[in-house]
């Protein structure tokens, strides 16, 4: 692909299995999205340490990451400074990909060991759309924060997953999985899934982003656009960690 994409944030995503109301022919068994309609993104609302989250919902997370209680302060501290220092958007968008490797150390590796770094981009027409409608209707959230620093992603093709119809709205995304448009693109578009789930192909995924802001298909009223999920591996983290920004 010729364009440049720009890098919209760092996902640290546990898996999730592929749900009976989704079309289980076209996405596969095992599922990673940085949609938190349908996997666990971390840090998490109860990463930060002022949020009004309950004593159950904050001890259920230290469970899901293996830490102790003091261990779990420590986390959090790090999460408040990270937010400080514009290295993580609300909740769960990592603006770095170092910060993402600090804090993935903090967790049990046991429980950790399935989870992944996905890394999303766009090219410059949509970062330029969805500068204009999110900063507009949400504010800074954490992609936005991303995309000022304009960072090229340094080869979309190393790790690539595929693409995913994502659609941003309070720091969070909803994907086209979390609306069931899955069996819409096959039978409407004549688009193809790989085995990820998602589609190879950015000229369908255009048109994928497209239908989906239709408001015939009634989707969540968000700007849905194509991004490049980018799985971050040790063969390729090298490159996203002295990717630095653009000069355009």
């Amino acid at each position: 692909m010729k364009d440049n994409f720009y890098i919209g944030g760092y996902f640290l995503v546990k898996p999730a299995n592929v749900s009976d109301w989704q079309n289980m022919e076209l996405l596969p068994k095992i599922i990673y999205t940085p949609c938190d309609c349908i996997c666990d993104v971390y840090p998490g609302s109860e990463g930060l340490s002022w949020t009004s989250d309950t004593k159950e919902n904050k001890k259920k997370w230290e469970k899901e990451l293996g830490v102790s209680d003091e261990n779990a302060k420590d986390i959090r501290k790090f999460c408040d400074k990270l937010f400080e220092l514009e290295k993580l958007g609300w909740s769960s968008i990592f603006l770095d990909l170092e910060s993402v490797y600090r804090f993935k150390n903090f967790i049990n590796p046991t429980v950790s060991k399935d989870w992944k770094i996905l890394c999303i981009a766009t090219t410059q027409k949509y970062v330029e759309d969805f500068n204009k409608e999110v900063n507009s209707n949400d504010g800074q959230d954490g992609v936005c924060i991303m995309l000022r620093k304009e960072i090229i992603c340094p080869d979309i093709m190393n790790g690539f997953r595929g693409f995913e119809i994502l659609g941003f709205e309070y720091g969070g995304c909803h994907s086209f999985m979390c609306n069931s448009l899955e069996t819409d693109y096959s039978t409407k578009l004549n688009i193809s899934f790989n085995r990820n789930g998602l589609i190879d192909n950015f000229e369908d995924a255009e048109k994928a982003g497209d239908f989906t802001n239709s408001p015939e298909v009634g989707a969540e009223p968000v700007l849905w656009q194509p991004w490049a999920i980018i799985e971050i591996t040790e063969a390729n983290n090298l490159l996203h960690l002295s990717a630095k920004s653009s000069a355009r």
